[in-house]
């Protein structure tokens, strides 16, 4: 009888210690993130540091999905920074490089953050990532049509100062309901953004992330679900790199026509300033 109440005990508290720890393991990381958050400074484009600290520059590429296990649906994250230099000194200076945040509602989807990670002492780790939003559009084609039975709808797109402006000149509906226009992650990445629903002839603009982030946080605590709930958003098709354009008519219950264009977002070298420091914890 004793033996067996030594099993069940040890059984029990295995798991027990184990949640402890990591509970422990993520507090005393928080920590970290706060008191970095505290010390360091941002003037214009530079980040300063409280003590003089090893760096590496490189970009964190995040990976994230539920996926259905033994005890029912997991959010499951992959996590990797891969570096490019490092240095050492009480500076790192943010550099226009590109971004990429490509998340649904339930965030599955992908990130690409340029930023830097702290290699050894008290901060070993931390990340401090960052959102640099410079845009510079170009598009496949300019002009998007839609040509049914008894419909027509015509879209223009043309690149703008960071940012794209897309003039609706014709819509005739005999069946349809409305035109919308969406962006769509490129090749795998099968999230999409309605940016526009309309029924009548306008001009609207579009850009991507427009506020410049610094990003401080640890990969113990980073989850892109998180990172969405702090940048105060449901989802994002935003950054650089190669996207889709879709501009379509409603019919009815799913059914719709529709035309599509392929764009891309280069990095357009700006000086950026005023960086908002948030924490992910």
């Amino acid at each position: 009888m004793n033996g067996g109440f030594v099993i069940i005990a040890v059984a029990i508290g295995i798991p027990v210690f184990m949640m402890a720890l990591i509970w422990y393991i993520k507090w005393k990381n928080l920590k970290k993130v706060e008191a970095i958050s505290n010390g360091l400074k941002i003037v214009g484009d530079e980040i300063i540091f409280p003590v003089p600290l090893k760096i590496e520059r490189g970009f964190l590429n995040l990976r994230a999905s539920w996926r259905l296990g033994g005890r029912g649906f997991r959010y499951m994250v992959s996590k990797s920074f891969t570096p490019e230099e490092s240095f050492e000194g009480e500076r790192a200076r943010i550099i226009p490089r590109p971004f990429r945040i490509i998340l649904n509602e339930k965030g599955e989807g992908k990130v690409k953050l340029p930023g830097f990670r702290i290699k050894e002492g008290h901060f070993k780790n931390v990340l401090l990532l960052y959102t640099f939003p410079s845009y510079e559009f170009k598009f496949s084609k300019r002009s998007l049509r839609i040509i049914g039975d008894e419909d027509f709808a015509e879209l223009i797109v043309e690149p703008g100062e960071n940012c794209f402006k897309g003039y609706i000149q014709a819509l005739e509906f005999r069946k349809a309901k409305r035109a919308k226009v969406e962006i769509i992650g490129a090749n795998d990445e099968r999230v999409e953004r309605c940016i526009l629903e309309t029924k009548r002839i306008m001009e609207f603009s579009h850009t991507s992330l427009t506020e410049p982030l610094l990003i401080i946080t640890h990969p113990m605590l980073l989850e892109p679900r998180k990172l969405l709930e702090t940048m105060g958003i449901k989802k994002a098709v935003d950054g650089h790199g190669s996207f889709k354009l879709r501009f379509c008519i409603e019919l009815g219950i799913k059914r719709e026509l529709k035309d599509e264009a392929d764009f891309k977002v280069d990095v357009k070298y700006r000086k950026i300033r005023n960086f908002k420091a948030i924490q992910i914890k």
